[in-house]
């Protein structure tokens, strides 16, 4: 991928889903711009707020999860904070975490980017 918006968007698009497909359009047609505007990057935010956590465990050990993570604090969603939380604290039986090391890393670094109150 080109950039970290569709690095982190990428993976989880389903373009059966209509969304992601007016996503995918949307980005394609800004694609080109050094900077991505607001709007483009919390469809961006959201769509990883609600996909993210629906992936299978084997699945969040790949790389590509941490770097969804950390580019959420970029997208400033208003769910974010809450997913970050949830990635860094949710466990499975009381004492084993459900997200590897790497994603809550990514999630707390991600939570000490967020410098001003999400959209």
């Amino acid at each position: 991928p080109p950039d970290w918006l569709i690095e982190s968007v990428a993976p989880l698009l389903q373009l059966a889903i209509p969304q992601h497909m007016k996503f995918l359009q949307t980005y394609l047609l800004y694609a080109q711009q050094k900077d991505f505007a607001v709007g483009l990057r919390v469809a961006a935010g959201t769509l990883i707020v609600h996909h993210l956590p629906e992936i299978p465990e084997e699945q969040r050990g790949e790389a590509w999860v941490a770097k969804t993570i950390l580019a959420t604090s970029e997208m400033q969603v208003e769910e974010t904070r809450s997913l970050l939380e949830r990635i860094i604290e949710e466990k499975r039986m009381v004492i084993v975490h459900k997200w590897p090391t790497s994603c809550r890393r990514s999630a707390e670094e991600a939570l000490k980017k967020l410098k001003r109150k999400p959209l």
